[in-house]
């Protein structure tokens, strides 16, 4: 007699938590914004960078990730729909399938722009 078992082991859950990319489009915010801002990620931060004038209080962002969620004061963030305000910072929060977090800090700039008049 022969008897065999296989043993179901769980495979390890994935600590893979990284924001790849992110912007705020012009087009998906018509009238709040002037130009498309891509963010600059540097280690734990992202910058992006808004005209003076723009309304940067009730926007939609895109982005990538790798992870399990992100969330922004506990609510989850969905890619062209979720609105946040971002005249001030917000800090992002990427959890991988293990349950480990990273932090992102968000921090958007306002600059002049320079208009030449010929």
């Amino acid at each position: 007699m022969l008897v065999s078992a296989c043993k179901d082991e769980d495979s390890p859950l994935s600590s893979i938590k990284q924001l790849n990319s992110f912007s705020i489009l012009k087009g998906d915010d018509q009238g709040k914004i002037g130009n498309d801002a891509n963010a600059l990620i540097v280690g734990n931060v992202l910058t992006s960078s808004m005209g003076k004038y723009d309304d940067s209080r009730s926007l939609v962002t895109m982005f990538e990730y790798d992870g399990k969620s992100i969330t922004v004061d506990g609510i989850e963030q969905e890619y062209g729909v979720t609105l946040n305000d971002y005249s001030q910072p917000l800090a992002f929060i990427i959890e991988a399938e293990d349950g480990t977090i990273q932090l992102k800090l968000c921090l958007t700039k306002k600059r002049d722009l320079h208009l030449s008049v010929s």
